[in-house]
Parts: structure tokens; C-alpha cells; sequence
């Protein structure tokens, strides 16, 4: 399913409101999320030279990525 972002902004601040969050949103590439989550997650701290991996099944315009992590602040 793809949301058009125009509209995708309103139900989720609604949605904080409803709830009384206060938080700022910020929209991040679908895949840079997968591979955030997983890090961020990861057993190991060690980020150094490290190959990030996504692989999706269907739904949307792409199913892999390939990611180059340099340290903890360079992902390419």
C-alpha cells in the first residue's frame, strides 16, 4: 500500500494528539529504516566497515538494498 505523503502527516499527528505525544515526525527512506532497526538492535557495537543488508518481499518499488557503513555516523 502507498500512502501519499500529503495526507500521511495528518493521520499520524492525530494520532500523537490523540495519545497527548509531542514529538517531532520526520519521514526516512523505507529501507534506511529497515537498516536502522536492525543496528540499532544488533548484538555487536562494532560498526566499523560493516555490510548492512535489506531485503524485502513485495509492496513496494524496491525489494534489496545494499549498505556501506563505515562507522556509526556513514552509511552509503
Amino acid at each position: 500500500m502507498v500512502i501519499d505523503k500529503k495526507w500521511a502527516p495528518y493521520s499520524v499527528k492525530n494520532t500523537f494528539k490523540q495519545f497527548g505525544i509531542k514529538a517531532p515526525i520526520k519521514y526516512v527512506d523505507h529501507h534506511i529504516s529497515h537498516l536502522c532497526g536492525s543496528l540499532y538492535t544488533a548484538p555487536w557495537k562494532d560498526l566499523n566497515n560493516t555490510l548492512g543488508l535489506v531485503v524485502d518481499s513485495v509492496g513496494e518499488f524496491k525489494t534489496l538494498s545494499v549498505w556501506d557503513i563505515k562507522n556509526e555516523k556513514t552509511i552509503s
